[in-house]
C-alpha cells in the first residue's frame, strides 16, 4: 500500500461527492478483493459508508484492513441467509392468514353484539 493519505485528501478535496465514492470505491474495492474475493462488492459498500476518515485509513493501513475485513465477515456471516429470511416470510404468511381468517368473523360477532344490545335499549 503505497498511498498518503495526503495524496487522497488533495484528490478527494477537489472532487464532488459522487466523484469522491467512485475514486474510494475504485481504490478500496481491489485491496478488499484480495483479502475476501467472495465478499469484496459487500465489504467494500459497507466500508463505504464509514467516516472519511476511516476509509482513507482502511486504504493507507494494511493492519486496519485486514482487522475491518474480518470484523465485516463476521457480520455477514451472523446476517441471516435467504432461507431463514424466506422462513420468517412464510411465518409471517401463516400469521396473517389466520388474522384475516378472524376478521371473516369479525362482522357477525359485531353484529350479535350490537343487535342485542338495541334490543336492550
Amino acid at each position: 500500500m503505497n498511498i498518503t493519505v495526503a495524496s487522497f485528501t488533495s484528490i478527494l478535496a477537489t472532487a464532488t461527492a459522487r466523484e469522491q465514492y467512485y475514486i474510494l470505491r475504485e481504490n478500496l474495492c481491489p485491496l478488499v478483493d484480495e483479502l475476501e474475493h467472495d465478499n469484496a462488492l459487500k465489504i467494500t459498500g459497507m466500508f463505504l459508508e464509514l467516516p472519511l476518515a476511516d476509509v482513507l485509513h482502511l486504504l493507507v493501513s494494511e493492519d486496519a484492513l485486514n482487522a475491518r475485513v474480518a470484523e465485516a465477515m463476521e457480520v455477514l456471516m451472523g446476517a441471516p441467509s435467504a432461507s431463514s429470511s424466506a422462513d420468517q416470510v412464510d411465518s409471517h404468511s401463516t400469521v396473517t392468514t389466520l388474522f384475516l381468517g378472524c376478521l371473516s368473523w369479525f362482522p357477525a360477532i359485531w353484529n350479535q353484539l350490537f343487535s342485542s344490545e338495541a334490543t336492550r335499549n
